[in-house]
């Protein structure tokens, strides 16, 4: 549970954690409610955005670990539908934090952005969401650690676990980090793990991987 300018740091690119499974959260009592027992998984949604060029070659691997079919060129609307019906969200896309207002930080998809405010008109959302773009885990700590952004909106929602990169990534690595991170969950490991898994796996393949595994972070519950 990370104080003031902390928040925006990837812990995982500490030489001392490299090698550890790592949950950040906005506070102990977010981390608490996330760590509560929930029923098992029912529903995948594995999800692009638009100006991706291996955006479907991700996507397609990751629905099929799953066993499930992704959905190309996601509109808000699918994307709102896929909240309220999959247990576990993946989506694949350009990604902005807004330091200025991050509750207008928004991932792109092919109708338009979906803002951190579009949140407010979920019914309900997965108890996994992997956001596999630019920027969407980082947040902004105001007077009384109050954090803005994508992780502390999603767990404040009631997402149990948050894996997103508070930094940019690139497309190519970010995609082979997604696809060794799902199998990992799939083969059962909890969330933290399975991204430390990952980024055993894949994160000495270039510099470019290097940064996609340091950028990345398990939010909520590891």
């Amino acid at each position: 549970v990370p104080t003031g300018a902390l928040h925006q740091l990837p812990w995982a690119a500490l030489p001392s954690l490299a090698d550890r499974a790592i949950a950040v959260t906005p506070s102990a009592h977010v981390w608490h409610r996330a760590t509560e027992p929930t029923a098992p998984i029912d529903g995948v949604l594995v999800a692009t955005g638009p100006g991706l060029p291996h955006a479907d070659d991700e996507a397609r691997v990751v629905a099929g670990v799953w066993g499930v079919h992704p959905v190309p060129m996601a509109t808000n609307g699918q994307l709102a539908d896929g909240l309220a019906a999959a247990d576990v969200l993946h989506v694949c896309c350009h990604g902005r934090f807004r330091a200025d207002n991050p509750q207008f930080s928004a991932l792109d998809l092919a109708d338009g952005p979906f803002m951190v405010v579009d949140l407010d008109r979920a019914l309900r959302l997965p108890s996994l969401v992997v956001l596999s773009a630019c920027n969407v885990g980082a947040v902004d700590t105001r007077m009384g650690d109050d954090v803005l952004g994508f992780p502390a909106a999603l767990l404040a929602r009631g997402v149990r676990t948050l894996i997103a990169a508070s930094l940019p990534i690139e497309d190519r690595a970010a995609g082979e980090m997604a696809v060794a991170l799902h199998r990992a969950l799939v083969d059962g490991l909890r969330p933290s793990a399975a991204l430390g898994r990952a980024r055993d796996a894949v994160g000495d393949r270039s510099p470019a991987h290097a940064a996609a595994a340091a950028s990345m972070s398990c939010f909520g519950a590891g």
